[in-house]
């Protein structure tokens, strides 16, 4: 019923000449069958997020930090690879601890509890982490495409495997601190989407 007169209300918003130069016309075509009543978690979905997430966070913790205690243990007798590994796990492990406990909460209230400092900040971390995993993963991809293709040539040193990874971190810094100048909090009603 409600998509029905959203729909109505729609028509009449695009047949309306002079209202379409007011209209974000991406704003209005996301939001054409928004209904506040769709997106209210039921008592089932709300237990089922706390336990994924709670599952998930105490996981991410648990074997991450497990993996850098282990792989930093011998870290001199190690490969390289152990190096792209702890960089690997200290990436999930900032996505645990600064990332995931917010998006929770923010998924669970349907709002953003923790002001306008921690916003850009949140996004931040996201974005540093999940820029680490992934440049972390092709430096990984890469070493092993020259080890399987070009097996006789020298291969990397542990020392350039600490440059590659202090070099990954300078780009996730880069591009994380875009967040920290364009992420807001802005306040909006239901009845202001269209």
């Amino acid at each position: 019923m409600a998509s029905n007169n959203m729909d109505v209300r729609l028509e009449e918003l695009l047949q309306n000449s002079s209202l379409l130069d007011k209209l974000n016309y991406t704003d209005l075509l996301y939001h054409q069958y928004f209904d506040l009543a769709e997106y209210v978690l039921s008592t089932r979905s709300q237990i089922a997020i706390v336990v994924v997430y709670s599952v998930a966070i105490l996981l991410s913790l648990i074997g991450n930090i497990l993996v850098v205690m282990v792989m930093a243990k011998n870290l001199s007798k190690g490969t390289k690879l152990r190096t792209f590994l702890i960089n690997l796990a200290v990436a999930d492990l900032v996505m645990a601890v600064f990332c995931m406990p917010f998006t929770f909460t923010d998924v669970m209230l349907q709002q953003w509890l923790f002001g306008s400092v921690m916003c850009p900040l949140v996004r931040f971390f996201q974005v540093l982490s999940v820029s680490v995993s992934i440049f972390t993963l092709v430096a990984i991809g890469v070493d092993r495409y020259q080890a399987v293709m070009y097996p006789l040539r020298m291969r990397m040193s542990k020392s350039r495997a600490k440059q590659v990874v202090a070099i990954i971190w300078i780009m996730s810094f880069a591009l994380a601190a875009v967040q920290l100048a364009v992420c807001r909090v802005y306040q909006t009603t239901f009845d202001s989407i269209l």
